[in-house]
């Protein structure tokens, strides 16, 4: 599912900013469940449209794979610059949710949050959960840009090697 399966309430506007037509206003995201797209695709062809847009993630927006996580998301994110190269800003922090590992994790978050900085549209996540996988007590850390996540797995306080013995344990 790359889609967003939900109402959304707000006002838009086009107005004239910088000799450019631009989208402006709010929307107001409830009641939500969207899917994240696992790689951006850029259009060359796009219209000249600048973005200034507010975000308001509310009551039950979820993002779900199956496959890799389940997150209710509060926050808020504004986006900024041109429909072909939009600034976004603004966090998002993680209410509750589930991430999966190696398919066979269903991690319980403790904390997380997507934060949006540089200007950039992919979001940094700083992401914790923990599991109880046979006789071990894990936690699950990400961290870093959404396209280029550093994943650390603990148990108890050291790190596990995916060349030790608790992935082969694990299955």
């Amino acid at each position: 599912m790359n889609s967003i399966q939900g109402p959304l309430d707000g006002e838009l506007y086009m107005v004239d900013k910088h000799d450019m037509p631009t989208l402006v206003g709010t929307i107001s995201l409830h009641d939500v469940v969207a899917s994240i797209p696992l790689s951006f695709e850029s259009s060359v062809g796009l219209i000249p449209l600048g973005l200034d847009l507010a975000i308001d993630a509310g009551d039950n927006v979820r993002l779900y794979n199956p496959l890799l996580y389940d997150m209710y998301l509060q926050g808020k994110v504004k986006f900024e610059g041109t429909l072909g190269d939009p600034k976004a800003s603004g966090q998002l922090s993680v209410r509750k949710g589930y991430l999966k590992y190696l398919g066979r994790i269903d991690s319980r978050l403790q904390k997380g949050k997507q934060k949006f900085v540089s200007g950039s549209i992919i979001p940094e996540l700083n992401v914790r959960s923990m599991a109880n996988v046979k006789s071990y007590r894990v936690s699950l850390q990400a961290e870093g840009p959404a396209t280029q996540m550093k994943l650390k797995l603990f148990s108890g306080t050291k790190s596990i090697r995916a060349t030790n013995h608790f992935v082969a344990d694990i299955w």
